[in-house]
């Protein structure tokens, strides 16, 4: 008696679809990452303008670098690309695994007892 192909269980279908949104988390999370990195790297350089000390020479600019924010910078921009090349490795394992609702089930019972052959199931029986 054949009956069918088996469904898949609703925990495996219930997991393929829970795990589909988390590399658009990693994007997202990438994006506003290096989106916050800019301001951060620009709040770690100041200019300050000073005037000139002989009358008649032009005033001169200084620049200061704040090595924590440009460091804390930099290590949000990594994150980010770190998130987007996670969010990429997962996307791709994503498209290349088959759903659970895709897998065929086995014709070969899995319940043999220990050294004996397994024996095939109604399924295989009707081929």
């Amino acid at each position: 008696m054949h009956h069918g192909p088996a469904s898949p269980t609703p925990s495996a279908v219930a997991d393929a679809r829970g795990r589909a949104w988390v590399p658009v988390l990693l994007v997202v999370l990438g994006v506003i990452c290096l989106a916050v990195t800019v301001p951060l790297f620009r709040h770690g350089i100041a200019a300050h303008a000073f005037p000139s000390y002989v009358q008649g020479d032009p005033s001169y600019e200084v620049r200061r670098y704040s090595a924590p924010w440009i460091a804390g910078a930099v290590a949000l921009g990594g994150l980010g690309l770190i998130c987007w090349s996670v969010a990429g490795g997962l996307w791709v394992r994503g498209r290349r695994s088959p759903a659970p609702a895709q897998m065929s089930p086995s014709p070969v019972a899995v319940d043999a007892p220990a050294g004996l052959a397994p024996r095939p199931t109604e399924a295989a029986r009707e081929y």
